[in-house]
Order: structure tokens, then C-alpha cells, then sequence
């Protein structure tokens, strides 16, 4: 409410956005890990495929929506409004949270004794060790785990290699190579989201699928070639096709695996162990961001290059650790 009133009166000023965003960065590192570990208290085990199917959709569907209400908004009701707008959708997201803790309070009511006794965090013996002694517990049962060792690895290693080139390398062939600046550029984009929902929702038609450790090396192959060939990409439509390819070979991983680690891991420690995938997912961010800059000044195609090949041999990592090709 406070930075609707700052651009009622037209306050904002360049210091208040990135304030915002340091907020948000933060929340967003205690809500999605939290959020990951809440489903599989909400939903059968059976159904845990079509939950994150459903989850990571519907959030590939407002990537592509999202923006245009967004346009929409600003152009009919002025900005000060459209960000009132959001804010109240915000009280609307709250309320639906409490409802789900709610349903997973009753739920846990009807679990085993033994088993509510080790997973539930509000445990009296879970949380008299303090903050930091959670944390170091976490660390030490990640490490201890030689798949999830392993798995760490490979998604810091692929998300390095994609983050900064996807969002600084397809902005400069849309402008550079493509020619159509913006235009291009959210096709490009819009191409990605619509892929990777395709593929949230054939992961979530897969019903318990074998073979995920194998499944998950030929995505990361196909990932790897995809980046690199962009460095080759003639023009727009074909740009287009491969990302689209791409955003389904990542939105069908995704879901495969996040479940896969949902099943497998201790309720009590599965937050721990999504923060830190998060972490690894996100913590080379701003390198990744600053590497692809400083390669795309000297050359695109050494830029995508190099990021496909580091997915390359992230993948024949994977491909030569017996545990990873394992996972089932």
C-alpha cells in the first residue's frame, strides 16, 4: 500500500524499486521452499505427479497471461490502481494458504502417531534445537545423501549455464540477429512458457514413471544441444521451434524430479532440502548473469557455445554416476 501511495503522487524513486526487490527476494526464499514441501502434505502420494503438474502449470500460465492483464490494467484503470489491483490479489493468495493449513492440520490429525511425531515441524523435540542447529541438520543429511549430492551438482551447473544466456543471449538476438527487438523477443519468451507448460502437464499425465535418473540425462542432453544450436539459428521461427522444445523438455523435468524428491525425502527435512535446490538453482544467478554479459560483448556464438557445452558436460556427469542413472 505504501508504494501505491508513493506513485499516486508520483514519489517512486529508483531506490524504492530496488528496496522492493531485496523484500521480495527475500520472501520469496522462505515461500517457495515452504510451498514445495506443503504439497506433498495436502495430496495421496499417488497423486503427487498430477499436484506439481497442476501447481508448476498454473504458474507457466500466468508467466503468459500475466503480462498482458498486466498491459491490459495499466492502460484501463492508470498504474496507481493496477498495483491496488495486485495488492488485494495478494489478501485473495493468503486466505486460500490458510485454507490449505488448515486442510493439512486436520489431515495430520488422522496420520500414525509415530509418523505425525517425526514429521511434523511443530514438534516440540523438532524445534527446541533453534534455528541454526535446523539448518546445520539439514546440511548434514543432504550431504550424507549421495544422489541428492550429485543432483545439486548438476542443477547448479545447468541453471549457471542458462540463466544469464537465455535472458541476455535471446535479448540480443532478438535485436542484433532477429531484428525484431522486443517483439521478437517476447515471442521468444512467450514460445518458452507456452513449451514448458506443455510439458508441467505431460509430466503430470505420466503416472509414477520409471527410469527417472535415464529421463532426466536425455533431457539435460537435449537441453545442452538446444542452447548451443542458438548460436547457429538462422532466424525467428526457427529460434522459436527449439525454444519451444526446450520449455517442454524443462517443464517435464521439473515436475518429474521435484516429485521424485518429495517422495524420497523425510517430511520433517524436505524444506531444508528445497531450500537448498533453490539455492543451487539460484545462487550462481547474478555470475551467470555477469559472465554472459561480458561473452556476448565478444561473441554471441561463443556465449551459447559455451553455455551448451557446460550443460554437455553436466549431462556426462549424470550419465557416468551409477546413482544418478538409478533414480527411479
Amino acid at each position: 500500500m505504501l508504494f501505491r501511495s508513493l506513485i499516486i503522487v508520483h514519489g517512486v524513486q529508483l531506490w524504492h524499486l530496488y528496496i522492493l526487490a531485496l523484500l521480495f527476494g527475500t520472501f520469496d526464499a522462505f515461500f517457495y521452499p515452504a510451498f514445495q514441501s506443503f504439497i506433498p502434505r495436502l495430496v495421496p502420494d499417488e497423486a503427487l505427479e498430477r499436484a506439481n503438474s497442476l501447481v508448476q502449470g498454473t504458474s507457466q500460465l500466468s508467466v503468459l497471461v500475466g503480462p498482458a492483464l498486466a498491459g491490459i490494467l495499466v492502460a484501463t484503470t492508470g498504474t496507481a490502481a493496477a498495483f491496488g489491483i495486485d495488492a488485494v490479489s495478494f489478501v485473495f493468495a493468503a486466505v486460500t494458504v490458510w485454507m490449505m493449513r488448515s486442510a493439512a492440520g486436520r489431515a495430520s490429525l488422522s496420520a500414525e502417531p509415530a509418523e505425525d511425531a517425526a514429521s511434523d515441524p511443530s514438534n516440540s523435540e523438532a524445534v527446541s534445537h533453534g534455528l541454526l542447529a535446523d539448518v546445520v541438520e539439514g546440511l548434514r543429511y543432504a550431504w550424507n545423501d549421495a544422489i541428492f549430492r550429485t543432483l545439486l551438482l548438476i542443477v547448479a551447473a545447468i541453471d549457471f549455464s542458462f540463466v544469464g544466456p537465455v535472458n541476455v543471449g535471446f535479448a540480443t538476438l532478438a535485436k542484433t540477429r532477429f531484428g525484431g527487438g522486443a517483439t521478437a523477443f517476447g515471442v521468444m519468451m512467450s514460445a518458452w512458457g507456452g513449451g514448458a507448460l506443455v510439458g508441467t502437464i505431460i509430466g503430470g499425465l505420466i503416472a509414477r514413471p520409471r527410469h527417472r535418473g535415464l529421463i532426466t540425462i536425455g533431457v539435460t542432453f537435449v537441453l545442452g544441444i538446444g542452447l548451443a544450436s542458438f548460436g547457429w539459428v538462422p532466424g525467428l521461427p526457427v529460434a522459436v521451434v527449439v525454444i519451444a522444445f526446450m520449455g517442454i523438455a524443462n517443464g517435464l523435468i521439473n515436475v518429474l524430479l521435484l516429485t521424485w524428491l518429495q517422495r524420497r525425502t523425510e517430511k520433517r527435512f524436505l524444506g531444508r532440502l528445497m531450500s537448498l535446490v533453490m539455492f543451487a538453482s539460484q545462487g550462481l544467478a547474478p555470475v551467470s548473469y555477469l559472465v554472459a554479459g561480458v561473452l556476448v560483448d565478444r561473441h554471441i556464438t561463443l556465449m551459447f557455445s559455451t553455455a551448451g557445452g557446460l550443460v554437455l558436460l553436466a549431462t556426462a556427469y549424470a550419465a557416468l554416476n551409477r546413482s544418478m542413472r538409478q533414480i527411479d
